[in-house]
């Protein structure tokens, strides 16, 4: 190379791509906000608009999510369960009270139909549901809304088991008697 700035410039450009933080300024800027200990985290950010409207929508249901919001999920293992945080960082703390206010909502909806719900499972699945929708709580903190809850890990295991897995024949059609006249 004719001048040693040249030979700087590449090792200063090798330094920055071999830092951990060096592909995402989100994750720079974001991850100090992971618990510690936490197995599984997620950062993300809502940047644009999925509708029209500007709202994101899933299953015809509207999130209280407004735009440029970022997400901080973890999952950190506790006795008997998983202890689940999601923390949406929001624009402003007006921002952050309609998204607690609206997610309350959404839990109080859920909670009414938990009945509903252990009503077509077994004891155990139903005590689980009831654990986990028991401790569930939705906190305002300034600009954050924060949802925590407990996981217990036989509804975790109950919810990725493969329904193959559970009872092969138990969702099969009940076959016919075959009549000695039809042969």
């Amino acid at each position: 190379m004719p001048t040693t700035e040249q030979i700087h410039s590449m090792l200063d450009r090798y330094r920055a791509s071999a830092s951990p933080f060096a592909g995402s300024s989100l994750l720079a800027a974001r991850y100090r906000d992971v618990p510690l200990l936490s197995s599984v985290w997620a950062i993300g950010h809502v940047g644009l608009p999925f509708t029209e409207r500007g709202r994101i929508t899933v299953f015809g249901l509207e999130l209280p999510l407004p735009e440029d919001t970022t997400f901080v999920a973890s999952l950190r293992y506790g006795l008997g369960a998983l202890h689940l945080r999601i923390e949406q960082i929001a624009p402003s703390e007006a921002d952050a009270a309609r998204s607690t206010e609206a997610l309350d909502a959404l839990l109080r909806i859920f909670q009414a139909i938990q009945p509903k719900i252990e009503a077509q499972s077994d004891a155990a699945d139903a005590e689980a549901m009831r654990e986990f929708a028991a401790s569930i709580q939705i906190e305002q903190h300034k600009d954050r809304a924060v949802l925590t809850a407990n996981v217990p890990l036989n509804l975790l295991k109950k919810m990725v088991t493969p329904e193959s897995a559970i009872a092969p024949d138990s969702f099969a059609a009940p076959k016919p008697p075959v009549s000695p006249a039809g042969r």
